[in-house]
């Protein structure tokens, strides 16, 4: 990711140490309203992180976006 700099493996690795605790809302994606977006926040790998994404119709989770969050997770 540019804002990061980090790599595939990276992004999968934060993805992966998601937990509930992150979890911050569920919402509507401004292009497709009939998707619903699953929106987290973190502190993760020394980065404050904001990512929003959802599971499509065959089971393959969709990253919407992935940055970093302005407001912080500290």
């Amino acid at each position: 990711m540019i804002d990061f700099g980090w790599k595939t493996k990276e992004i999968i690795r934060v993805i992966s140490m998601l937990k509930p605790m992150h979890f911050y809302k569920s919402d509507y994606s401004n292009s497709l309203s009939s998707i619903v977006l699953d929106v987290y926040r973190g502190y993760f790998m020394g980065e404050d992180v904001y990512i929003h994404f959802y599971i499509d119709d065959y089971d393959k989770l969709i990253i919407n976006s992935f940055k970093k969050d302005s407001i912080g997770n500290r």
